[in-house]
């Protein structure tokens, strides 16, 4: 025999002593989620477009303030000096180089976390170690920054080298996940950077800094491009 549906089971009382149906109830329920959810899904897009601001304003500023301090060092060769001379102890661009090094690294640093740990790219990269690809190239510089090259250069050569190659490794696997062009410029900027550095060494013509300048600036503008496109994301249609 079935068990007879009492009062119980076919109303709900709200604390201001209204009676609910269990539809009603199920319907407030769904309402509630789907504002859970649509708040969720705009702290992302927040996130997305905040992080990429970053990474525009990261990539400018070392743009800017780098060529800033090659004109105020006297005698600098863009051709023959390393970037990092204008940030060695005892150079006149030691504060100014070393300072938007560091500022552009934090931002680098600040804009990945909020776009690979609470933006959209966090859902598009989901294993962990091709995340960290993308912090590593910020730690690198934040690195560079605090040490120049004439303390310790093994420590200052490290983060260097980090920033150089996992730099472009970012850029080249950021072509898996984003879309034409700018996959493909991606791709193309990312490639630059890591077959420029083996000549790093032998200057190719162009002497130490115009190398390194192959192998920076790929990365620098691939950063402002991919920041770019992030920062002007919007939440995807529901």
């Amino acid at each position: 025999m079935a068990r007879p549906r009492t009062f119980a089971h076919r109303f709900l009382v709200t604390t201001s002593g209204d009676y609910l149906t269990c539809a009603d109830y199920k319907s407030l329920g769904g309402a509630g989620s789907a504002s859970a959810s649509q708040d969720t899904t705009d702290a992302r897009a927040s996130s997305t477009r905040t992080g990429g601001a970053l990474l525009v304003a990261s990539g400018v500023v070392f743009t800017l303030l780098n060529t800033v301090a090659e004109s105020l060092y006297p005698g600098y060769s863009v051709g023959k000096d390393a970037l990092s001379t204008l940030g060695g102890v005892g150079a006149p661009t030691m504060l100014l180089w070393d300072g938007q090094l560091m500022l552009s690294g934090l931002m680098t640093l600040l804009g990945t976390y909020l776009l690979f740990v609470r933006g959209r790219p966090a859902e598009l990269v989901k294993r962990r170690l091709a995340k960290a690809v993308y912090f590593l190239p910020p730690l690198g510089t934040i690195l560079v920054s605090l040490v120049p090259w004439n303390t310790v250069i093994a420590v200052h050569s490290l983060g260097a080298f980090v920033t150089f190659v996992f730099g472009g490794i970012a850029a080249v696997y950021s072509s898996r996940f984003t879309p034409r062009p700018l996959s493909y410029l991606s791709l193309v900027l990312g490639l630059t950077t890591l077959l420029s550095i083996p000549f790093l060494g032998s200057g190719l013509y162009l002497g130490f800094g115009g190398v390194e300048r192959l192998v920076v600036y790929p990365y620098v503008i691939w950063g402002i491009a991919f920041g770019a496109y992030w920062a002007g994301a919007t939440a995807p249609a529901s």
